[in-house]
């Protein structure tokens, strides 16, 4: 457990290499416990570091891995966790379709549970999927929701504020855009995370052209 949550901190301080060893080995020791969600959890962390530096096949393995072991032990959060992860590698990997279903399905799990916090996460990234595919009025209109939520907090307010940004750009209303993804950055670097930084960054640089943001994001992701 504390190697997995070592894991934890080394992701958002961008030491992604040295995450992915804190979660492997972890994950091994929690296997040798009979812990098969412990085990689970490292799986579905480490899925999240390849989903990032998109290695969708690994990281697809992992969540499956995750969500197997969630259902057989009745442990309806971490499926729902696995249902989402799968559904925005599904998302990246342009697989639209796919990609909604699942996050129909993690939110139908975490509302059950009472999970608002992962509701309001999942709503997020849907957002997210919709500005993938170019369906701004959609995105708008689910971000605009999210960030009226008091369970919109952290990562979750990070990622809405980007996906609204994009939107609205996409809506040609450039106007509008700029100051959701100037606190989408303000956000993320208040969290000292180097990943949605770089994200936000990447965003400002597509609608804006701002080259000084553009290279800073290239930079980060290159070091991830």
């Amino acid at each position: 457990n504390a190697l997995n949550n070592l894991g934890v901190r080394l992701y958002y301080e961008g030491r992604w290499e040295e995450a992915l060893d804190a979660y492997r080995a972890g994950g091994e020791a929690l296997q040798r416990a009979g812990d098969v969600i412990g085990e689970g959890m490292a799986a579905l962390n480490e899925g999240e570091i390849v989903s990032d530096q998109g290695h969708y096949e690994r990281a697809e393995e992992a969540f499956r891995h995750m969500l197997r072991a969630s259902r057989a032990a009745g442990y309806a959060i971490g499926a729902a966790l696995a249902t989402s992860n799968l559904a925005r590698v599904a998302a990246r990997a342009r697989r639209f379709g796919e990609s909604r279903t699942l996050y129909t399905e993690a939110i139908d799990g975490f509302a059950e549970i009472d999970a608002r916090y992962y509701v309001a996460d999942t709503r997020a990234r849907l957002a997210e999927c919709d500005v993938l595919e170019g369906r701004h009025a959609e995105a708008i209109e689910l971000a605009t929701a999210t960030l009226a939520d008091e369970n919109a907090v952290g990562a979750v307010r990070i990622l809405a504020e980007r996906a609204l940004g994009y939107a609205l750009h996409q809506a040609r209303r450039p106007d509008e855009s700029r100051p959701h993804l100037e606190e989408s950055l303000r956000l993320a670097r208040e969290a000292a995370s180097d990943y949605d930084s770089a994200l936000t960054l990447r965003a400002l640089a597509e609608t804006s052209g701002d080259a000084a943001a553009a290279a800073e994001a290239d930079a980060t992701f290159e070091r991830l």
